[in-house]
C-alpha cells in the first residue's frame, strides 16, 4: 500500500489488513471506469461497496475480540446481503 497512496499505518489483524488492502486495490481500479456512471446500482460500485463493507465488517471483528459485547462466533461470520447472482438481475 505504501507505494500507491503514500505513507499509511493501520494497526490492525491479519484479515482486517487483508480486506482494507482489498479495498484500496477495488477503489483504485474503480475509479476510471465510474467516473461519468450515475446509475445507480453500477456493477462496479457494487464490486467497491462490498470490499468496503468487508473491510469494516473485519475491523468491527477485531476491535469487539475482546469485548463483553462482541458477538458470538456465528455472528461474526461475514454475510453479504448480495449474492454475485443478484446482481446479475
Amino acid at each position: 500500500m505504501q507505494r500507491e497512496i503514500g505513507i499509511l499505518t493501520l494497526y490492525a489483524s491479519a484479515d482486517a489488513l487483508k480486506f482494507a488492502g482489498e479495498y484500496f486495490r477495488t477503489f483504485a481500479d474503480a475509479q476510471e471506469e465510474l467516473v461519468d456512471v450515475e446509475i445507480a446500482g453500477h456493477p462496479t460500485f457494487i464490486k467497491v461497496m462490498t470490499a468496503y463493507n468487508r473491510m469494516v465488517w473485519e475491523m468491527r471483528a477485531d476491535a469487539m475480540t475482546w469485548s463483553v459485547f462482541a458477538p458470538n462466533r456465528k455472528g461474526r461470520k461475514y454475510k453479504p446481503s448480495m449474492s454475485p447472482e443478484d446482481l446479475e438481475n
